[in-house]
């Protein structure tokens, strides 16, 4: 008697009902717990998270994120489960509300700061997370936000000062800043992003030196941070000059700077060829028709000389 029928007959049987066998959920498209990138209305990424029924829930983006550049952020790794989705901040420039010019502090804008925003995944991996620049300067840590995948850190001018002093010349600089993200077995990964810091001067040569806007034609900063004026030379085309008093002149309303331009010469704030009439600032006008003692200074080479008075001006 044959066997080989009836085995045949039960083998198909379970064939069969292998290939009909199907999941709970017949939209199953991932594995629970899993993050995903997804894309943000407006532009950007953001992350989604697979849920126990193996579908995805709606795309995470924060606000900083939703109107971010769509291109994604330049990334060093050394984790083997870490990955940035996106970094951005809140602002591209930021500055400060102390300007300071050549007689004290002047008005300027509001008081900046920003926020950085950092989407990692999976965030559960995540160990700790910070923000440093490229000297390796840290600007503290970073917090999870209600979005669990996401991170974030607000800081102000003062405390980038803080962190590394806020020193260049001209009307603005940029810092680059790297978001460092580390796993459980020590591996990190990093993105990076850029924030010009500027003054809002309308100074000869402006400039900014230890988290002050200055005007870097002062005695006090000539050309720089460091080189400062003193004894009888002033500052005059960013460095330290001997000056002599100009001709008298009769031309109100004009100034120092303007003045000293018109005979090819600077304006400084130090002479020595007339003693009797020196002043700290180095720059006087005289009451009257002619340049007589019995003088008045002005605070600065941009104070403008009264009308119906003549003057002299200090040029280099």
């Amino acid at each position: 008697m044959s066997y080989r029928l009836p085995v045949l007959i039960l083998t198909l049987a379970a064939l069969v009902a292998a290939c009909t066998t199907t999941t709970s959920n017949p939209s199953a498209t991932c594995t629970p717990g899993a993050t995903l990138p997804c894309a943000c209305a407006g532009g950007g990424s953001g992350v989604q998270t697979c849920k126990d029924d193996h579908t995805l829930d709606a795309c995470a983006c924060s606000d900083a994120n939703a109107n971010a550049p769509a291109d994604s952020p330049s990334v060093h790794s050394t984790s083997k489960v870490l990955h940035i989705v996106d970094f951005s901040t809140s602002a591209q420039r930021i500055t400060t509300d102390v300007v300071l010019g050549p007689s004290g502090p002047m008005p300027g804008d509001a008081q900046g700061s920003v926020s950085f925003s950092v989407i990692v995944s999976p965030p559960d991996a995540v160990s700790g997370g910070k923000l440093v620049d490229e000297t390796g300067a840290d600007y503290g840590a970073f917090t999870a936000s209600a979005e669990k995948s996401t991170f974030t850190l607000s800081t102000t001018w003062s405390k980038i000062q803080a962190a590394r002093a806020i020193d260049f010349t001209g009307a603005s600089t940029t810092r680059g800043f790297i978001a460092r993200f580390f796993d459980s077995d020590g591996g990190f990964v990093e993105a990076a992003t850029k924030l010009e810091l500027y003054c809002k001067s309308d100074a000869v040569a402006p400039g900014a030196c230890g988290g002050k806007c200055i005007d870097l034609t002062s005695n006090d900063f000539c050309g720089s941070c460091t080189k400062r004026c003193s004894g009888t030379q002033g500052c005059a085309d960013g460095a330290c000059k001997s000056g002599t008093m100009s001709p008298c002149f009769a031309n109100g309303g004009t100034t120092c700077r303007a003045h000293c331009k018109s005979i090819g010469k600077s304006c400084v704030v130090a002479c020595t060829d007339q003693p009797n009439i020196y002043l700290p600032s180095g720059i006087a006008i005289f009451s009257g028709n002619a340049c007589e003692p019995g003088y008045m200074k002005l605070d600065s080479c941009e104070e403008p000389l009264w009308d119906g008075y003549s003057g002299r001006c200090c040029c280099a």
